[in-house]
């Protein structure tokens, strides 16, 4: 599947909403809310994501723009004189990883 902007923030709006990180890494429980984001983005309409959406590729997308995230702010706040802007899609995965942080001190 083609991940869009669209794709990306719908992921990220449903990661907030059910939050994964509530449960403790690499437990049932755990996957069964990755699974459960998964079952509800495969349901969307607009964006139209495929049919069987997997909690393996909604987790490894979640990982894949966090990192992105967590290196572009670390580069814009090394460059001097640059201000970051931040699109409704880095919101989401700032608000995320500020959950996501607390929870991972277990």
């Amino acid at each position: 599947m083609e991940w869009s902007e669209q794709h990306d923030i719908a992921l990220m709006k449903e990661v907030r909403v059910q939050n994964p990180f509530k449960a403790k890494k690499k437990t049932s429980n755990r996957a069964q809310i990755w699974l459960s984001i998964a079952e509800a983005l495969s349901g969307l309409k607009d964006p139209p994501f495929k049919d069987v959406m997997t909690k393996r590729s909604v987790q490894d997308r979640y990982v894949l723009l966090a990192e992105k995230y967590r290196v572009r702010i670390k580069r814009e706040a090394k460059a001097s004189g640059i201000s970051p802007s931040f699109s409704e899609l880095d919101q989401l995965i700032k608000e995320c990883l500020e959950v996501e942080k607390p929870t991972e001190i277990w």
